[in-house]
Parts: C-alpha cells; structure tokens; sequence
C-alpha cells in the first residue's frame, strides 16, 4: 500500500487506510461465520455418524422412547368426523372489511 499511498493526498490516505480497516473487519466476520456454520455442519454430521454406527435395534428404542413422550391418541366414536373434532367453528360474514367494522 505504500507505493500506492505516496501520490495520495492527506485525506485520500486516511480514507484508503479506514477502508483496508474496514474490508479486514468484514473479511474477519466472514471468517467467523464460515468457522461456525463448519462446527455446526461438523457437529450434525457426527451426529449422523454416530446414528448409523448403532444397530437398528437402538434406533427402534430411541423411536419408543419418543412415542412415550406423545399424548395418548384420542378415540374416536362411531359417526364423529375425525379430524375436526376440537377445531373451532368457522364461520364467513358477508360484505366487505370495512362494511363489516362499522358499527
């Protein structure tokens, strides 16, 4: 930079060394970023791995031991709709919004 530097102007030089300040901090937030998200990846594929070495038999317990955590399923009686059961009532007015907000 000092080759650069010897024909700038006072001001010219203290604008090119804030911008070398500011492009290392961006340059080292990158850094950090990129160092992070290597962990994170890092750390999902260890987990992975780790999955894969147990047997199967240790992933269908890991499964029940999930399912216990669930609530119970609820049943259902002959002639109930299924899916609606605690969903609440919609209902649809007609007219527009601002119809509908005056009093």
């Amino acid at each position: 930079m000092s080759g650069v530097a010897d024909g700038l102007s006072g001001e010219a030089r203290r604008v090119a060394a804030e911008l070398h300040l500011a492009t290392a901090a961006v340059r080292a937030r990158h850094e950090r970023a990129v160092q992070q998200r290597r962990e994170v990846v890092a750390a999902r594929w260890a987990d992975v791995v780790s999955r894969a070495d147990r047997g199967p038999e240790e992933l269908q317990t890991e499964i029940e031991r999930a399912h216990e955590h669930l609530p119970a399923p609820r049943t259902v009686s002959p002639g109930e709709p299924p899916a609606v059961l605690d969903a609440p009532a919609l209902t649809v007015e007609a007219g527009t919004d601002e119809e509908r907000s005056t009093p």
